[in-house]
């Protein structure tokens, strides 16, 4: 949920953006939304969406990212014109080492798709 209200906020104009999670949904680990918060991202109200409620829905995205490393299992068939990446993180546990790991990911790949410029 952080990367999706990040992408939200940093690219606007990006896209739409989800998250989805395998499995039973948790409350968000409160650390992620003190933490997203000095970021200026509210995470309050976030929810997480179990993937079985969009999974017949996949071929309404262009790109699907897979922060745990388990979509190519769990995903049967990804659509022909949808692409996969796998950015397995290395700590999931800890706010700020997923900011570091994930925020340069997310530029780099918004970098590429649409060139330098932010919308912020």
């Amino acid at each position: 949920q952080f990367a999706e209200h990040y992408a939200r906020k940093a690219y606007p104009s990006g896209g739409t953006f989800r998250s989805a999670a395998w499995g039973d949904t948790a409350p968000l680990d409160s650390r992620f939304v003190t933490f997203a918060s000095g970021k200026g991202i509210d995470l309050s109200e976030a929810e997480s969406t179990p993937f079985e409620e969009i999974q017949h829905q996949i071929s309404d995205y262009d790109l699907l990212i897979d922060l745990s490393g388990r979509a190519k299992e769990r995903i049967t068939r990804i659509p022909f014109h949808t692409t996969l990446l796998t950015w397995k993180l290395a700590q999931r546990n800890d706010p700020e080492d997923v900011y570091k790991e994930l925020i340069p990911k997310l530029h780099d790949l918004f970098a590429c798709i649409r060139g330098e410029e932010e919308d912020n």
